[in-house]
């Protein structure tokens, strides 16, 4: 039995990412999966989010209620994150068993296995597998080498949790986990560090949590929203105001749908103003960049008949973007979609045009390249005929001989000069090729000429039409 992506070991209160992230991690088979989960995530937290703003009442609340409205379309780039994260874990996780002896390599490969039967379950089956795999990874762990393995320890810590053991209990095996991990630089390290941090705050370690968390930023790097508001809610745990601004501002400026997760948390509420004032300007943003991508759209558009008419090519357009009555009273997101699919028409719409431009430019430089070689054989030919005429007739004027024709009955003639007779005969033999180049440069070059300017004013236009196309993909 299949369950919910949001089903959570609460499920009175918003879901969180830190809470339902390796649940997902654990279930999603692929990126397509992981995005779909990721949206359900969002549009769960955006009910939330709405009720805890119109419970707010205040006309900036209300306004920016409105303006969020609810995710309809999955962000594929954060699902293949998450995907790519799953695939991470269960590399490092099975690497780190590989040099076990059977028996223990086989307890951690079911312990795992058991919490993957549980991510798909729910009720009874989902306790029976966690409490299998609780035994099993218990197993490794009793052994020296397996209580080393940090995977094990996240893996342990993460179905205490799931079965609820106290706080302090699962703290400790989080711990462990982010202790062991230290020097890996590996993705369990970030994850252990995140859920510590979690369960701190959860039991009003508020300075522990905004320390771990911490940690946990400088290991997350420059694409992160999720830890980013996590470590805002604890810095704002112990009064640093102005780091959870920032920590906020930027995952908003990150990821769009950051407000959700923000706007339906309580403990962030006393900064909801001061991110109300962020979604905004990035509500202007997002509606001003609609504009722009649909005009871009438009220009893109035209390009099939722009293409028609500087070079007569015909490119297949997709089908029409269907686009909401008003973008300005569109919620944030619709907006922020929008420009996305516009973004992604137009580009697409570009592309096939310059591949086929491309191609266009270099099938008329190949006809221009080949009768220009044509040509300038031509014309070295009769180059080459005539120079060697005069290397001869140099060549006769310093040995004394003459090149015209003479009989050999000449009475005068006593003696044969077989080096006059071969220059002669060479002479003789340069001027008929000399004379039939010359007739074909005159029957055959000006029509070559005349396609060779032909061909080089295609690629010159083509080339004209391939950089205005860049331009207005580049816009």
């Amino acid at each position: 039995m299949s369950v919910s992506p949001v089903d959570s070991p609460s499920t009175q209160k918003p879901p969180r990412l830190v809470e339902l992230q390796h649940l997902l991690e654990l279930r999603c088979g692929t990126a397509s999966e992981a995005t779909q989960a990721l949206l359900e995530v969002w549009q769960t937290q955006a009910l939330c989010a709405a009720t805890a703003l119109n419970r707010m009442a205040s006309p900036e609340s209300l306004r920016l209620s409105a303006a969020l409205g609810s995710p309809s379309t999955a962000n594929t780039h954060e699902g293949e994150h998450l995907y790519k994260d799953a695939v991470a874990l269960q590399a490092t996780f099975e690497r780190l068993a590989s040099g076990y002896e059977s028996g223990l390599r086989e307890l951690a490969a079911q312990g795992l296995q058991a919490l993957k039967n549980a991510s798909h379950y729910s009720g009874r089956e989902q306790q029976e597998e966690l409490r299998d795999a609780f035994k099993l990874l218990k197993g490794v762990l009793d052994n020296p080498l397996g209580n080393r393995n940090f995977a094990i320890w996240f893996e342990f810590g993460w179905t205490q949790w799931m079965l609820r053991e106290p706080l302090e209990t699962v703290s400790e095996s989080f711990y462990h986990a982010a202790r062991l991990s230290g020097n890996s630089g590996d993705l369990y390290h970030l994850h252990a560090l995140r859920h510590l941090a979690y369960l701190q705050a959860s039991a009003g370690k508020w300075s522990e949590a905004w320390e771990t968390a911490q940690r946990a930023l400088e290991r997350a790097g420059e694409g992160s929203p999720s830890v980013w508001i996590e470590a805002a809610r604890y810095a704002l745990g112990v009064g640093a105001l102005s780091q959870a601004q920032t920590l906020l501002d930027r995952a908003l400026d990150h990821s769009p749908e950051s407000a959700f997760s923000l706007f339906s948390d309580p403990d962030l509420t006393p900064l909801y103003g001061a991110c109300s004032q962020t979604m905004e300007r990035f509500a202007r943003a997002a509606h001003e960049a609609a504009a722009h991508e649909l005009e871009r759209l438009h220009t893109a558009r035209q390009t099939d008949q722009y293409l028609m008419d500087k070079l007569g090519l015909k490119i297949e357009m997709p089908p029409v973007l269907t686009l909401p009555e008003s973008i300005q009273s569109s919620s944030l997101f619709e907006a922020h979609a929008l420009a996305a699919a516009a973004h992604t028409e137009a580009s697409q719409i570009f592309d096939t045009a310059i591949d086929l431009v491309e191609k266009e430019e270099a099938k008329a430089t190949e006809n221009a390249r080949r009768l220009k070689v044509q040509i300038d054989q031509a014309l070295s030919e009769k180059a080459y005929y005539e120079g060697s005429l005069r290397n001869i007739e140099e060549h006769a004027r310093e040995s004394g001989f003459s090149l015209h024709n003479y009989s050999f009955n000449n009475p005068f003639f006593r003696k044969r000069n077989g080096k006059a007779e071969d220059a002669r005969f060479a002479y003789e033999s340069f001027k008929q090729q000399l004379a039939q180049s010359e007739t074909y440069l005159k029957d055959h070059l000006p029509a070559m000429e005349a396609a060779f300017d032909k061909h080089e004013s295609r690629r010159q236009k083509v080339a004209e039409v391939l950089q205005s196309l860049i331009a207005k993909r580049a816009s």
